[in-house]
């Protein structure tokens, strides 16, 4: 439908140019002949080109001999219309026209639109693939970042997993009911955060609840170590009604989980975060130092991938970077948020 309005909206800029131009050099002939003459050869030319090159693409065997047929069937079919028109309607209806003065003069004459028109067709042609490809690529990216999105959203880390399992298994043995409890209940909600909200990959979650998740994240690792980890969460302003999408700030911080040191008072990790809610601006960083032995894996998620959900879900809303510092590492992310809808 859209490219039957192109088509419409095209032709009809073409009359309205062409009676403008016919008007100011004197030749303007009036409106019914001037359509009559435009439906009889230009729009003629220009979808006998046209279909026969569209006809051309989607074929699959003897493109080449198709190709010359269909051009040559359509040249021979212009050019006897193109006659008619010529010495018959013409003299009819626009005999203001100059006459041509012999066949060959009428054959150039139709040589030479025929030609023009082609390469015009082709290049509509052309446009409309490139439009069409460009909307079936983009279709392809967001189905794959649905696919990406709905996948992170529903894992939880197999390391994480598999040791917090075996924490609470320890707590079980040992009867230590109080951090057994916390453990299971914790780790309760970080599942139910990470398989809840499926939908396609722009879809946004409450800004209170990433929070939250992340403080979970946070606090069932210091259950696993026994509250030894140093890790620093600072935060100001109110979330209220701000979302974001899922597992971004999650990620940042598992990946300096991963690479940071954590065990060093000297230079914990630090996470600041900073909402603006009347500015609906969220600025997370995070700084850490750098672990030079064993690193805990991690989902795989990766900084890279961050911003590729980022660019589909803020284009031009945000800034993320990732900044190695003499042995520390530091990331930011800034971002432009809105508000959950009206219930």
């Amino acid at each position: 439908m859209k490219r039957i309005r192109t088509h419409i909206v095209f032709w009809s800029l073409f009359c309205l140019y062409s009676l403008t131009i016919d008007f100011y050099t004197g030749e303007y002939i009036g409106v019914f002949a001037h359509l009559i003459y435009i439906l009889t050869h230009h729009v003629l030319i220009f979808y006998s080109t046209y279909f026969t090159i569209r006809y051309y693409n989607a074929s699959s065997q003897y493109k080449l001999l198709k190709m010359i047929l269909l051009f040559a069937t359509g040249f021979c079919f212009f050019i006897g219309v193109h006659f008619f028109v010529r010495l018959y309607v013409q003299q009819l209806l626009i005999s203001p026209f100059k006459p041509l003065k012999n066949y060959l003069n009428h054959f150039l004459y139709g040589v030479t639109w025929y030609v023009q028109y082609f390469f015009m067709a082709a290049g509509f042609i052309f446009l409309e693939n490139y439009k069409s490809s460009s909307q079936k690529l983009k279709i392809s990216e967001q189905q794959r970042l649905q696919t990406e999105s709905n996948f992170l959203r529903a894992q939880i880390n197999p390391h994480f997993l598999q040791n917090t399992l075996n924490f609470i298994y320890a707590q079980s043995i040992t009867g230590n009911t109080a951090q057994l409890s916390d453990g299971i209940l914790l780790l309760s909600d970080m599942m139910r955060y990470s398989l809840q909200n499926q939908g396609d990959s722009n879809a946004r979650v409450p800004l209170a609840d990433e929070v939250q998740h992340m403080r979970n994240y946070i606090a069932i690792n210091q259950l696993r170590f026994g509250g030894k980890l140093q890790v620093v969460f600072e935060s100001n302003g109110s979330a209220a009604d701000l979302t974001i999408i899922p597992l971004v700030l999650l990620t940042l911080l598992e990946n300096a989980f991963k690479h940071g040191e954590l065990f060093d008072p000297a230079h914990p990790l630090r996470l600041n975060l900073q909402i603006k809610y009347e500015e609906k601006l969220l600025q997370f960083e995070v700084y850490n130092k750098i672990k030079t032995g064993p690193r805990e894996p991690s989902t795989g998620i990766g900084i890279e991938n961050t911003r590729r959900r980022l660019d589909a879900a803020y284009p031009g809303q945000y800034v993320l970077q990732a900044i190695p510092d003499n042995g520390f590492y530091k990331a930011l992310l800034r971002v432009q948020l809105a508000t959950s809808p009206a219930e």
